[in-house]
């Protein structure tokens, strides 16, 4: 990576890291003026912030403050979320945002501090290299699914009948780049509800800038955190088709949570990480 961290300490994180090329791997880093696509490591020049139409409030969700990264001692918290458990209702219950982030979230934490540490270990004298392999199988894992919700809760605000951001559609310059890459925001709706409802097992559906194309928007699927995602890729919307993210209140019907999903997309947020990724 070309980036020079300021200490010994993020050295060492940026190097484990960056050998799997997760989103955790911004946390890592000394500023967010490159930052790495969703799985693949592919290197993105994004700015800091604010940049042209956007938001000077709006924070990219890989920076090491969003993420929860404490430099000094190394290590990832729990984010909080950016609004009331409650606050999503009636398409997300509150029941299901505070297990799926106060158990599920935190799991992806732990399991990446822990991942860490053992990885640590791997470099004292006398090691056993044979570890390497499921330390780096767990850091991937917990990795992006900790990078993952930290962009989809904050890729969600309160629907517009209740005084949030929520629902409608994107405007301004997301709203040109949607009509550009998918014909209309209609036939961008469908293929994303489409391809999030039928990931097979447990996965996400993501919105993503995609470099290598001129920044055209695309739609991709990932299967559980981080597998078959494209290198060069940058995401600026994800919903989580986990079974946990929508059980309780949809079963398995989870195409009506896809659906649901749409109503609470904050897309002037959305708008924002577009304008700071396809500056």
């Amino acid at each position: 990576m070309n980036d020079q961290p300021t200490s010994m300490n993020r050295r060492e994180v940026l190097g484990t890291l960056g050998t799997l090329g997760t989103l955790g791997a911004v946390a890592g880093m000394a500023s967010i003026a490159t930052i790495p696509g969703l799985a693949n490591g592919a290197q993105n020049n994004l700015p800091t912030s604010p940049v042209p139409g956007a938001p000077s409030a709006v924070k990219w969700p890989f920076s090491p403050e969003s993420m929860g990264f404490d430099a000094a001692k190394g290590v990832f918290s729990l984010p909080p979320l950016p609004y009331a458990p409650e606050a999503l209702e009636p398409h997300i219950d509150k029941a299901t945002m505070e297990i799926h982030h106060g158990r599920h979230h935190q799991a992806y934490v732990n399991g990446l501090n822990k991942a860490l540490a053992e990885i640590a270990k791997l470099r004292e004298p006398g090691a056993d290299a044979a570890m390497h392999r499921h330390w780096m199988r767990e850091l991937a894992f917990n990795a992006a699914g900790h990078a993952n919700h930290v962009l989809f809760w904050n890729c969600m605000h309160a629907p517009k009948d209740k005084g949030g951001k929520g629902g409608g559609q994107p405007e301004g310059k997301l709203a040109e780049a949607i009509t550009q890459s998918f014909g209309s925001f209609e036939a961008f709706s469908a293929q994303f509800r489409s391809t999030a409802s039928t990931v097979e097992g447990n996965g996400w559906a993501w919105l993503v800038v995609n470099h290598a194309m001129g920044n055209r928007l695309m739609v991709m699927a990932s299967e559980r955190q981080q597998d078959l995602f494209a290198w060069g890729t940058t995401p600026i919307l994800g919903v989580d088709v986990w079974e946990h993210a929508y059980y309780l209140k949809y079963q398995n019907k989870r195409a009506d949570y896809v659906a649901a999903f749409m109503n609470v997309v904050n897309w002037s947020t959305v708008a924002a990480w577009h304008a700071m990724a396809a500056h």
